[in-house]
């Protein structure tokens, strides 16, 4: 789909998201607004907001005005700084549509109660910028918008929530261990339902690598999903209280929480899994091999981990 003005392109801007990610549907309600004046809680200005009304609000200086002025000159050159403008401006309005994808049968508001959970708001910003940061040329190309701005994706922008992307990004890669997928596959998984939605994924990929997905685990299996997400839930929830550790540091600090995560949930479902065995006739689970020869950029860890060790076999 190409829009052929500033107004098409807002009519689309969902469908292009549904696109991109293989989405079941979006919750947008079809209506955009301007971004009232806020700041987050580390003092930097909201750009944009998927209201729990699925309103999508956006900044007029930094948003919406940019990408009037880029439809306006369709096809012209423009400078790096220009391009650079627009390109950010897209990405929140990229950012702000992945948070509206949803599930089916569920809506993005579903998750309302959940998201006054620290750990909740910090994951979900932080596998959806991951996500949409990573895949914005997509999104451009899915608009054909790089003929709308020649050289778009030639410019690159900054990642925001510093603090919960590499937790998020180191969390998807060690999941993408257990189930033989790469990072950004996990994180498309994942962006692709609500904030609720997003840790039952992960929780459920380490039940399933830790011999819970047969059915008459079922009941045994929901208590172990609550315990592997609430382990998930202690460790994300450090994520806000980040903003006053040192920018050097917030890299490592936020990949650690990532790790550490993981690495908890994996020992609850161990529990479960060594139960099992001890009832015998349960298969040792598969390994995951994805991630540990070479990867891309796309699909590897975060810089800043070095390669883990293979996850032990608890084979008895």
């Amino acid at each position: 789909m190409r829009p052929a003005s500033f107004e098409e392109f807002m009519r689309v801007q969902h469908l292009a998201a549904i696109n991109v990610t293989g989405a079941d549907h979006s919750s947008w309600n079809g209506t955009y607004d301007v971004q009232p004046y806020e700041l987050t809680d580390d003092g930097k200005l909201v750009l944009g907001s998927a209201g729990w009304d699925h309103t999508i609000r956006y900044d007029e200086e930094r948003v919406l005005r940019p990408l009037r002025e880029m439809f306006r000159y369709a096809g012209q050159q423009v400078d790096d700084a220009t391009l650079l403008r627009y390109r950010e401006a897209l990405a929140v309005v990229y950012h702000e549509n992945l948070h509206l994808l949803a599930g089916p049968g569920t809506e993005h508001a579903d998750a309302q109660q959940d998201f006054r959970i620290d750990a909740v708001r910090a994951f979900e910003e932080g596998v959806t910028e991951s996500y949409g940061h990573e895949t914005l040329d997509d999104y451009i190309d899915e608009l054909q918008l790089d003929l709308v701005a020649p050289g778009i994706k030639n410019v690159i922008g900054l990642m925001a929530y510093e603090r919960f992307t590499p937790a998020a990004e180191t969390l998807a890669y060690e999941l993408g261990t257990l189930d033989e997928a790469d990072r950004l596959e996990i994180l498309r998984r994942m962006v692709v339902v609500n904030a609720t939605g997003k840790w039952t994924v992960a929780a459920g990929i380490i039940a399933d690598r830790y011999g819970l997905g047969a059915p008459h685990f079922a009941t045994e299996r929901v208590i172990a999903e609550r315990r592997i997400t609430n382990a998930m839930w202690k460790h994300f929830g450090k994520l806000p209280g980040l903003s006053i550790v040192a920018s050097h540091q917030l890299f490592s600090r936020s990949a650690a929480v990532g790790h550490q995560a993981f690495e908890e949930a994996r020992e609850i479902a161990g529990e479960y899994f060594a139960r099992r065995i001890s009832f015998g006739g349960v298969a040792s689970p598969a390994r995951g091999t994805s991630g540990w020869g070479t990867y891309s950029t796309r699909s590897g860890p975060p810089q800043s981990l070095n390669r883990r060790p293979e996850p032990p076999d608890l084979r008895p």
